[in-house]
């Protein structure tokens, strides 16, 4: 064997391409099991040499302790098979004894390979899971004061686990710890919980490896309207969150206290979460200091109350951010001020590695009567940010113009996402078809347009301006909104032309924001005759291109 081939980091290279991880939402926890885990496999059964490499990376990510577990003695295991539900079986994996330190031997082997714990596995229909007798038995005859998986770095677990006595993530959780998710199946999870309960365990869990941590994050259902409440205790954990750099709160409320406690973690550069106006003023009240959130570099907030949003921006300790968005919760009472919003983000801001900016509504769940109005004065500070690449205001009546549309493909050339979402019915919009010919010239890496544009007849694009036309190869998802549209054979060559390789084409008046469900009925009168127009240029475009829009 060639001496390169002794190496076990040359090999654990070589070997990593035998196997294909899937990704997720959640970059740390891809799909379980990998393919080419049979390659693995064989890898680790052919010699001595290999065996090694190709164990640690076969047993890297797993889903639970279930696979761990199965390598104990048979005599010491039993399944107990549960009923099937929706299609899904759950089967139980029991101890049937106690263990001695002989049974943990090839248990030991495989542990301590074992990097990720808690990714989706692929096949749900039939699962194992531990039955809580057993997990009281592994924590009772484990050898050692330490976890069972010492070299643990990323977990991820429903919060079920930490509602009563948290036997499983006390189990595996180290020192060594660098990412914790905590999710929920259903939003009926979280509607019981008691928050200091459920805060007392995560400081019990968590508390001893919390200056270990670097990321975090809470994850609940989609559209979850505000999420867990804020417990006093849980602002105790985040003291301890020394090394934490991103935060994820995004269904957690967050106190004044809490944010006060964030605002002083030293390494800090992301952050997402909800908070109430009150508590943001509260906050603003009382803070005064040059060095909160220093590093901050990512802020995702969701409130009711914009204008305090615009006073958290007054503190001269936050630094220049790259990554920006304002979600307005679930309440409409009063209509937000975008224009002196954007203005005092600018002079707070000032010229600085902006790229993603986002103010919006989320989830949609239809239309309104009181949209804020955005203008083009509106969002003409933000074209100073020459790094832009991805501007998303879906919040409102966004009326901008050509010359606005010529303004920014100037201003950004670096755009992938524009996102100027109008709902807005029975109105002519300023800008046209033709005048997103200089966004696609000049912004070449752009690959998803939401506008409402005005596709009437005699606002169409010319021969001269089409014979000119530079075709946006990037652009790969078109959203026209509501746009009056007349002429659809032409309409459809010329998206046709500006756009070859569109492959997702939606229009409005019917949105889907949440797994599906439609929200609006289908328009009458001038509106559907849009509506149907913009479905027969669908159609078109579709049988020319071959794809499935």
């Amino acid at each position: 064997m060639h001496p390169c081939l002794q190496i076990n980091e040359i090999l654990t290279n070589i070997f990593e391409s035998t196997r294909e991880l899937e990704a997720t939402e959640h970059p740390r926890f891809p799909l379980w099991p990998a393919k080419g885990s049979k390659n693995l496999a064989a890898l680790a059964r052919a010699c001595k040499t290999f065996s090694e490499p190709a164990l640690d990376l076969l047993w890297e990510f797993q889903p639970s302790l279930a696979p761990l577990v199965r390598c104990l003695p048979g005599d010491a295991l039993a399944v107990k098979a549960r009923k099937i539900t929706f299609f899904i079986r759950h089967d139980e994996l029991m101890i049937t004894r106690d263990l001695s330190p002989s049974d943990w031997e090839r248990v030991n082997h495989y542990a301590r390979r074992i990097r990720t714990i808690g990714c989706y596995e692929k096949h749900k229909l039939e699962w194992s899971r531990l039955s809580f007798d057993a997990l009281a038995t592994l924590q009772l005859c484990k050898i050692g004061p330490g976890p069972i998986l010492p070299n643990l770095l990323h977990f991820s677990a429903c919060i079920s686990h930490f509602l009563h006595a948290p036997l499983y993530p006390s189990l595996v959780v180290g020192s060594n710890l660098k990412t914790l998710d905590i999710y929920t199946s259903d939003s009926y999870q979280t509607r019981y919980i008691d928050n200091d309960l459920l805060a007392a365990n995560l400081i019990f869990v968590f508390g001893p490896t919390s200056s270990s941590i670097s990321s975090c994050s809470l994850l609940l259902p989609t559209g979850y309207a505000w999420g867990i409440f804020p417990s006093p205790v849980l602002t105790r954990l985040y003291c301890g969150f020394t090394s934490m750099q991103k935060f994820n709160l995004q269904e957690v409320h967050t106190s004044c206290e809490a944010l006060i406690t964030l605002s002083d973690l030293p390494y800090l550069r992301s952050l997402k979460m909800v908070i109430s106006g009150t508590q943001l003023e509260k906050f603003n009240s009382i803070i005064d200091s040059d060095t909160i959130f220093s590093r901050l570099e990512e802020l995702w907030i969701r409130t009711d109350a914009l204008i305090h949003v615009q006073e958290f921006f007054g503190h001269p300790g936050i630094g220049a951010l790259h990554t920006f968005q304002v979600i307005e919760a679930f309440n409409h009472a009063n209509v937000w001020d975008v224009s002196s919003f954007v203005d005092a983000f600018h002079r707070q801001q000032g010229v600085s590695h902006l790229r993603h900016f986002g103010i919006f509504e989320q989830p949609f769940w239809g239309p309104r009567t009181d949209y804020p109005q955005i203008t083009n004065r509106a969002l003409t500070p933000l074209l100073s940010y020459v790094n832009m690449t991805t501007l998303t205001v879906n919040l409102g009546v966004v009326t901008v113009d050509d010359d606005m549309l010529k303004k920014m493909a100037v201003a950004w050339p670096h755009l992938q996402v524009l996102d100027l979402t109008d709902r807005s019915t029975g109105t002519i919009p300023q800008a046209t078809l033709s005048g997103i010919f200089p966004l696609v010239a000049c912004c070449r890496d752009l690959r998803a347009l939401t506008i409402r544009l005005n596709v009437l007849s005699d606002r169409q694009p010319k021969l001269s301006q089409m014979e000119i036309l530079i075709p946006g190869k990037a652009l790969e998802v078109l959203n026209i909104c509501t746009s009056p549209v007349e002429d659809v054979d032409s309409v459809a060559s010329t998206i046709q032309s500006i756009f070859p390789r569109l492959n997702k084409f939606r229009r409005g008046w019917i949105y889907c924001p949440l797994n599906d469900i439609e929200i609006g009925d289908e328009p009458v009168g001038v509106e559907g005759e849009y509506y149907r127009r913009w479905g027969a240029i669908t159609e078109i475009v579709c049988d020319k291109s071959g794809r499935t829009l």
